[in-house]
Parts: structure tokens; C-alpha cells; sequence
């Protein structure tokens, strides 16, 4: 029960990030692009722990990031 209730969470953080920016909250254009949004738990699945930046940022954000850790751009 512990883990189902803490992913609804998580799922509704990363919903209400989503809104935030769509409402333009964390910059536009190339502004946006220069920010990462990035939802991080204990619960994390191993195999993906970059789910939600690959579900919550652009491209252009998001490929810095992946560069960094070598991993591919595939939606999570």
C-alpha cells in the first residue's frame, strides 16, 4: 500500500510540473530549454530513472542532460 499511495504521488507531482509548464512557469522558447525538470524517489525503477525528465522537458533540455549519462532520448 506504502509504495501504490507514494507512486500516486509522484504521479501528481509530475502532473501538476506538467501544468506549471504549460502555463509557461519555467520559461519559454530558449529559456525553457535551458531548464530541466526532474521528479526523483526511492522507488524509482532502476531500468529508468530518468522517466519523468524524459516525459516532462523538451527535447533541446533534455538531450543536455542525456548527454551527460549516455542514455538514450526514447520516451519513457
Amino acid at each position: 500500500m506504502y509504495w501504490e499511495v507514494t507512486r500516486r504521488r509522484l504521479e501528481l507531482l509530475e502532473e501538476g510540473l506538467r501544468k506549471l509548464d504549460q502555463s509557461g512557469y519555467f520559461g519559454e522558447g530558449a529559456a525553457r530549454d535551458a531548464v530541466l525538470i526532474n521528479v526523483v524517489s526511492p522507488g524509482d525503477s532502476i531500468d529508468d530513472p530518468l522517466g519523468s525528465a524524459k516525459r516532462l522537458n523538451p527535447p533541446a533540455s533534455l538531450s543536455k542532460m542525456l548527454e551527460l549519462y549516455d542514455v538514450s532520448a526514447e520516451p519513457a
